[in-house]
């Protein structure tokens, strides 16, 4: 909950990875201003298609440019908080200096969390881009915690979903329920699993339970936004 007695500073989404999700950023972070004193949100979109034409491809530095970009205009439009609402995305983050704003990362802001709750094993579910590549899973790696990613038809399964359907506006009940499955087989399959990572922001749109056979499911949509209302309040 904000202050409505402090100084709040000007929270921007850079979006359209995609838009979808992007959208609920928006819809949730107003469902919690709506009786602040904030300065209004700031929205900038990059473009979807080159945005994965450069994760396809696994061309770094034209991902890094296309945000970079984007929180430069967001910086501009007022932003002084800039929430890139993606979690692939945010592979680029550690690279992009703009110095004049407060950048705050999703990885790192999921990576805390585990910190915090002290969760040892963790299922990250996502793109093929993040449960495949070393980005995430070594920014979430500790010496007394297990990353566990799904079986390959699995991922390739999830990532259909994303990009096909939750990413295109289409949530599908046949897809819900698969997925609702799908992680009542992993808490089963991995017994000291404690924890199940979206570590996609779209995967949010699914409604998922907070839990699943006593493993917390992280929303990164939720655990982004508390941080930001966090920092964006003032004393």
């Amino acid at each position: 909950m904000l202050n409505n007695n402090s100084k709040q500073r000007r929270i921007a989404l850079v979006g359209g990875v995609s838009w979808a999700s992007s959208a609920e950023y928006y819809r949730r972070l107003n469902i919690i201003l709506t009786d602040s004193d904030e300065p209004g949100l700031v929205a900038v979109d990059l473009n979807f298609k080159h945005v994965l034409e450069a994760q396809e491809l696994n061309i770094f530095e034209k991902e890094m440019e296309l945000v970079s970009d984007g929180i430069s205009r967001a910086a501009r439009a007022g932003g002084e908080i800039i929430l890139v609402c993606s979690n692939t995305t945010s592979r680029t983050l550690n690279s992009v200096a703009h110095p004049d704003v407060e950048v705050i990362s999703l990885i790192d802001c999921v990576s805390s969390h585990l910190d915090e709750l002290k969760y040892t094993e963790t299922l990250l579910l996502g793109t093929r881009y993040t449960m495949e590549r070393d980005f995430y899973r070594s920014a979430m790696q500790r010496q007394d915690r297990k990353i566990r990613i799904p079986e390959g038809d699995d991922r390739k399964k999830i990532h259909g979903i994303i990009y096909d359907e939750l990413c295109r506006g289409k949530i599908l009940h046949t897809s819900k329920q698969w997925f609702r499955e799908m992680l009542e087989f992993y808490t089963a399959k991995f017994t000291k699993l404690d924890s199940i990572i979206l570590g996609c922001t779209e995967l949010s749109l699914l409604g998922m339970p907070e839990t699943v056979n006593q493993c917390a499911v992280i929303d990164t949509i939720a655990v982004h936004i508390d941080t930001a209302l966090q920092v964006a309040s003032i004393a």
